[in-house]
C-alpha cells in the first residue's frame, strides 16, 4: 500500500505540472486523460487493499509462508492431526504435514522444532514442514524432594527450588516411581521447558541402591500380576513389570514357597526385586478324578482327588465352574504346584463330564 500511495502522489504532481504547461509532451490532452484513468485506477487498488486489511500475515486468501521456532507446548490430538503451541503461536498438522528428521510421534512437550508453514484464518499456523532443532538446555539437579504432588507416572515436586515433573517417559533408574516422597535424595536429568519447569527424563537415588540377594520361604503374598508384594522372613519384597521371573511365572507364586530375590533396597525400606526364582525345582502336576473330602470356605478349601490332597487359595482360578459351585462326587480337573509337604497347591480347577 506505501507504493502504491507514492505511485499516486507522482501522478497528482504530473498533472499539475501539466496544467501549468501547456506545451508537456505535445499531446498534453491524451496524457492527461491517461493520467487521470491511472490516478483512478491506483486509488481504487489502494483502497481495495486496505479494505481486505493489507498483506497482513493472518489473512486466509495470502499463501504466503511463515517459519517460526521455539519449544513445543500444550500438545492436543494424535497423530497425523497434531495441534500445540511455539511461544504464543498456535500451530497444527494434518496429513499432509512433512517431518523430514523424525515423524509425528515425536512432537511432545519441551521439544525444539522449527516449523514452515502458512497463516490460516484462526491464526494458527499450518505446518507444511517440521523439523528438529538442537535440544533445549540440560537440566542436572541434586536434591530433597518437597511439595510432591500427583500420581506415578505423572509428579511434580520441588528439587532446590526448581519445579520438577514426571511423566510416562521417565526412567527411574535404582527407585520405583511409588517410591518418590517429601525428602528423599535424589538426582534427575531433564529439559527445561517453555513453562520453566524441568521436564525429567531420568530420576536416581542419591546415594547408590543397595543390592540385595535373599532366600526364604514366601508369606504374605498380596496384589496381581505383575506387581505383587511379599515377605521373605521381615522382608517386604515388591515386584514390578520389570521382574524376571525364572522357572516360576509370576501367577505361580504362593505362599510357603521358597524362593530366592535379587533386588534393590528401597527409600522406603523395600526390595524392589530384579529377578524371582524357586530355590528348588517346581514339580507342576496334572491330575483328574471325583471330589472327595471337601473342607474349608472359599476360597481356601482342601479336598482330595484319589490320595492327593489339593489345596486352594486366592490366586487359584476356577473355570467354568465358581468356587462355591465345587463339591463332593464332582468329576474336575487340577492344574498344580506339588508343595514341599507333598500337597498340590492347585493353580487352576475344571470341571470334567462323568466319563
Amino acid at each position: 500500500m506505501f507504493l502504491i500511495g507514492l505511485h499516486t502522489a507522482g501522478v497528482a504532481e504530473l498533472l499539475a505540472y501539466s496544467a501549468q504547461h501547456p506545451h508537456f509532451g505535445g499531446v498534453s490532452s491524451l496524457w492527461r486523460d491517461s493520467a487521470r484513468q491511472v490516478a483512478v485506477t491506483t486509488v481504487t487498488l489502494s483502497f481495495l487493499a486496505a479494505a481486505c486489511g493489507g498483506m497482513g500475515k493472518n489473512s486466509s486468501s495470502n499463501p504466503s509462508g511463515v517459519r517460526i521456532s521455539g519449544l513445543i507446548s500444550s500438545v492436543t490430538g494424535g497423530c497425523p492431526n497434531m495441534r500445540f503451541k511455539l511461544g504464543s503461536k498456535g500451530v497444527v498438522t494434518n496429513p499432509n504435514s512433512a517431518f523430514p528428521d523424525g515423524n509425528c510421534s515425536d512432537l511432545r512437550n519441551g521439544t525444539a522444532i522449527e516449523v514452515e508453514g502458512g497463516w490460516q484464518s484462526d491464526g494458527s499456523v499450518l505446518a507444511r514442514k517440521v523439523r528438529h532443532q538442537p535440544g533445549p538446555r540440560q537440566v542436572h539437579l541434586v536434591g530433597g524432594v518437597s511439595a510432591l504432588r500427583g500420581s506415578c507416572p505423572d509428579l511434580r515436586f520441588l528439587l532446590r527450588a526448581e519445579y520438577v515433573v514426571t511423566n510416562a517417559n521417565t526412567r527411574f533408574d535404582g527407585v520405583a516411581c511409588s517410591s518418590i516422597r517429601n525428602g528423599l535424595l535424589i538426582t534427575v536429568r531433564g529439559v527445561r521447558q517453555a513453562d520453566g519447569t524441568v521436564l525429567v527424563r531420568e530420576v536416581e537415588p542419591e546415594v547408590e541402591a543397595e543390592e540385595i540377594e535373599i532366600l526364604g520361604t514366601l508369606t504374605a503374598l498380596d496384589g496381581s500380576c505383575p506387581n505383587v508384594t511379599f515377605s521373605l522372613g521381615s522382608e517386604l519384597i515388591a515386584t514390578s513389570a520389570d521382574t524376571r521371573f525364572k522357572k516360576l511365572p509370576c501367577g505361580g507364586l504362593r505362599n510357603g514357597q521358597f524362593v530366592q530375590v535379587e533386588g534393590f533396597r528401597q527409600a522406603d525400606g523395600r526390595i524392589l526385586a530384579r529377578e524371582v526364582e524357586p530355590e528348588i525345582e517346581v514339580r507342576e502336576v496334572e491330575i483328574r478324578d471325583v471330589i472327595r473330602n471337601l473342607d474349608g470356605s472359599c476360597p481356601h478349601l482342601t479336598f482330595f482327588l484319589g490320595n492327593s490332597r489339593i489345596v486352594t487359595d486366592a490366586h487359584t482360578r476356577f473355570k467354568e465352574v465358581a468356587c462355591s459351585g465345587l463339591s463332593n462326587g464332582r468329576l474336575v480337573e487340577v492344574e498344580g504346584i506339588r508343595q514341599a509337604d507333598g500337597s498340590i497347591l492347585a493353580n487352576e480347577i475344571e470341571p470334567r463330564e462323568t466319563e
